[in-house]
C-alpha cells in the first residue's frame, strides 16, 4: 500500500506596523506588509493549491495576512487560534500532529521565531544544509512548502519533512 502525500505550508505573517503603540497581539500590517501580501497572493494563485485546512494565529497581523491570501485556497476550513500567537516550534508541531487525518494540505500562518525554529527542526538534514541560509532569513510573508509521506500527521518527527520550495516576496520583486 502506497503511503499518502501530505503537504504542509508554513508562512510567516507579513511585515507589521512597528510604530503601532498598542498591545503586540493587536499590531496590524504595515503598508510594506500589505504589498508583501499582494506579491505572495499572486504567487499562491499560480500554485493552484488544494488547501483543506488553514491554521492561523489570532493576532491582528496574521489574520490580516490570511484575509489577503485566503482567496487562493478555494474550499477550506479555517481555524484562528490563540495557541499559535508567538508559538514555539514544539507548539506548532503538536498542533500539526493533532490535525485530523482527512486533511492533506495544511496551511499555517504564524510568527517568527516559531516558524523558523519549526522549519529548522523538522526539515530533513540534507535539505536543512542546502537551505539553512534561506531559513535563517525567514522574512515576513515567506512560505515554506513541505511534503511528508505517511498516513497520519502524528508521524511527524524531527527531520521528517522534505522541502518542496521556500519563497519570499523578494523572490518576485
Amino acid at each position: 500500500m502506497q503511503q499518502s502525500l501530505k503537504k504542509i505550508y508554513i508562512m510567516r505573517h507579513a511585515s507589521p506596523d512597528n510604530n503601532f503603540m498598542g498591545k503586540d497581539v493587536d499590531k496590524p500590517l504595515s503598508n510594506q506588509g500589505l504589498k508583501e501580501c499582494m506579491v505572495m497572493k499572486k504567487f499562491l494563485l499560480k500554485q493552484e493549491m488544494n488547501i483543506d485546512l488553514v491554521l492561523c494565529s489570532s493576532s491582528v497581523r496574521t489574520k490580516q495576512t490570511y484575509s489577503y491570501i485566503s482567496q487562493c485556497f478555494f474550499s477550506h476550513k479555517a481555524i484562528l487560534t490563540d495557541e499559535l500567537y508567538l508559538a514555539p516550534a514544539k507548539t506548532i508541531a503538536e498542533m500539526l500532529k493533532n490535525v485530523p487525518e482527512k486533511f492533506n494540505n495544511i496551511f499555517l500562518i504564524g510568527h517568527n521565531m516559531g516558524v523558523l525554529d519549526f522549519c529548522d527542526e523538522y526539515t530533513d538534514y540534507d535539505t536543512y544544509l542546502m537551505n539553512r541560509n534561506i531559513f535563517y532569513k525567514f522574512m515576513p510573508a515567506s512560505i515554506a512548502c513541505f511534503e511528508i509521506y505517511g498516513d497520519k500527521l502524528p508521524n511527524l518527527k524531527k527531520e521528517s519533512l522534505k522541502l518542496n520550495y521556500f519563497k519570499c516576496p523578494d523572490d518576485f520583486i
